[in-house]
């Protein structure tokens, strides 16, 4: 397949699509280029209120994961952690959008305007042995924390 690598199938109707949850909606819209078809269906009018909470959302998710990896499961803590890496940067973007109104489009992009703790998760993306997994974690626990504590 063309572009194999950076292709994310995706296959849905304009009905399921306009009841897609509005926080996964935005990242769903922002993220996505449409070969067939069209999202033109979709209000795709997002604020910044609808770009935090899917930082929110993102970021619950990773504190979820290496939190209970921490407690019950520290034996495939990396796995868990190598895991949490990429839905680190749709958070990262998310936050960007939210705070900026400019979503970076590519790893690159957003490694240009990055805070020094995000840019360890893009540097653990391309390079998973980078870091510790117990110092990684600490540090996605951390991160992940401090943006579900972000006010609107």
């Amino acid at each position: 397949m063309h572009h194999g690598d950076i292709a994310c199938g995706f296959v849905s109707s304009p009905e399921l699509l306009a009841a897609w949850p509005r926080h996964d909606g935005f990242n769903l819209v922002k993220d996505t280029r449409v070969l067939f078809g069209s999202l033109d269906f979709m209000d795709t009018g997002f604020a910044a209120q609808d770009a935090l909470l899917s930082a929110k959302v993102g970021a619950s998710e990773i504190y979820h994961a290496v939190s209970h990896e921490l407690v019950f499961s520290e034996d495939s803590l990396q796995a868990i952690v190598d895991a949490c890496v990429k839905p680190a940067f749709f958070v990262m973007r998310a936050l960007q959008y939210a705070q900026t109104g400019e979503y970076p489009s590519s790893r690159a992009a957003m490694r240009r305007v990055a805070s020094e703790d995000e840019r360890v998760f893009l540097d653990a993306y391309d390079d998973p042995q980078a870091f510790e997994t117990d110092e990684l974690a600490e540090k996605l626990l951390a991160w992940s924390q401090s943006v579900l504590l972000m006010q609107a």
